[in-house]
């Protein structure tokens, strides 16, 4: 269920990952895969996937800036061949293509489809949780680790105390600043915040962490405040709750690639995303359908070290490496740079693929989380494209690495695309 491939820029990475997700896709049970794409690479490389009508396919976009303006404006709207037009030029110029599928009469088959793919893209809802949603999942970030019994009585007044009036309420950007400036900002001469008030008589560690964490009541306020409503056709839009929804039915497999304009905000939906799934599960004693939760460019999601939008992503991978197995849901990781990624997760890893890694340092770092002799990392030297070293004893049963040879996902989408498609022209 957990996976790393590392190797540098050119050996295939994206292509690997797109050929493991066709695989898994096309198993005999439903397998759910969630994708964050930091660099918007995989419309393209997977464009034979989502046009599948076998499986359950999103393009999940962050807010509506994550889509260009005319891609938007056809699918919230979805009338007019003008409109339709702009919009499938639009998109066919963002997608990062292979040179093998630039060709025109590969070019013209995919623009054919591009219709039926803008229609499987998905703008997030964001949900108005009430304040005891609210609570609920933001609990762990709010107590996370080990802390002690006067620092956590601290937070807990403070959340008692900011909250105590609405829990019932639904969670407003105007409540969230109306809780803002009561209890962090605006506030009457002579009176202190909520973080000084609650901190009172803790010293050292204790109230630097206490301060810390209330602190981070105000920042998830402030992100809620902060947030604006854009009048969206409800047909194009899914919600984490629907998406949790469709992770665990079992009735087929579901693909959801998911992007944003802002890497802190695709960031910060993977750790909402994961922290949901995981607690839906752990709570109903679901263990099913397998899902695995794949982060290309790892080293912006999970850094050694970590603060703000980083922390979040980093502590939902750990999370889920650490306690998402015995659930059915797994971790992939990809990356070029695996000595900037904190080793104690890589270490939770059972499955590695492992290209050209030019670097000693990147090398030394897999080497450690994997127990790897630098007389294992030669033969990788001199691999062409799509060859990786396989070391995984759960998958293969042996500890030794195994050179294995990839199948070419650009082959896989130009064969699709001439049998889905046909001749463009006619």
């Amino acid at each position: 269920t957990h996976f790393g491939v590392f190797g540098f820029t050119g050996v295939g990475k994206s292509n690997l990952i797109s050929t493991m997700i066709g695989k898994l896709l096309s198993t005999e049970k439903p397998v759910k895969i969630v994708l964050f794409d930091l660099m918007d690479e995989y419309k393209g490389i997977l464009a034979d996937q989502i046009l599948r009508e076998d499986i359950n396919v999103n393009m999940v976009c962050i807010e509506e800036e994550t889509l260009l303006g005319s891609v938007f404006r056809y699918i919230n709207a979805m009338s007019g061949d003008g409109n339709k037009n702009s919009a499938v030029e639009g998109f066919i110029g963002t997608l990062l293509l292979p040179k093998t599928l630039k060709k025109r009469e590969i070019l013209d088959r995919l623009k054919s489809g591009i219709p039926e793919i803008l229609g499987k893209i998905r703008l997030l809802e964001e949900d108005i949780l009430s304040v005891k949603v609210f609570l609920d999942e933001n609990r762990d970030y709010f107590f996370e680790g080990n802390l002690g019994g006067d620092t956590k009585d601290a937070i807990e007044i403070a959340i008692q105390t900011i909250f105590k009036d609405c829990k019932r309420d639904k969670l407003t950007p105007d409540l969230a600043r109306q809780l803002i400036d009561t209890y962090f900002e605006n506030l009457p001469l002579g009176t202190s915040d909520i973080v000084t008030r609650m901190v009172k008589g803790l010293k050292g560690s204790p109230k630097d962490t206490a301060t810390s964490r209330i602190k981070r009541i105000k920042l998830k306020l402030q992100n809620i405040a902060e947030s604006k409503t854009t009048e969206i056709n409800p047909s194009i839009t899914t919600s984490l709750k629907d998406i949790v929804s469709d992770i665990n039915n079992e009735k087929k497999s579901s693909l959801y690639i998911v992007t944003s304009h802002s890497p802190s905000k695709l960031r910060e939906f993977s750790e909402r995303l994961g922290m949901y799934l995981h607690r839906t599960r752990r709570d109903k004693g679901i263990i099913s359908p397998i899902t695995v939760f794949i982060f290309d460019e790892a080293d912006e999601f999970m850094p050694l070290q970590a603060s703000g939008s980083y922390e979040k992503s980093k502590r939902i991978i750990e999370t889920l490496a650490r306690r998402g197995r015995k659930f059915g849901i797994g971790v992939g990781i990809a990356t070029q740079r695996s000595s900037y990624l904190d080793t104690k997760i890589m270490g939770q890893l059972h499955t590695y693929f492992i290209s050209k890694l030019p670097r000693e340092y990147d090398r030394n770092v897999v080497a450690e989380a994997f127990s790897l002799s630098p007389d294992q990392f030669a033969q990788t030297f001199k691999f062409q494209k799509g060859q990786w070293l396989l070391v995984s004893h759960e998958a293969t049963g042996i500890d030794m690495p195994i050179p294995i040879q990839a199948q070419n996902a650009e082959k896989r989408i130009k064969e699709f695309l001439s049998e889905k498609l046909g001749d463009a022209h006619g």
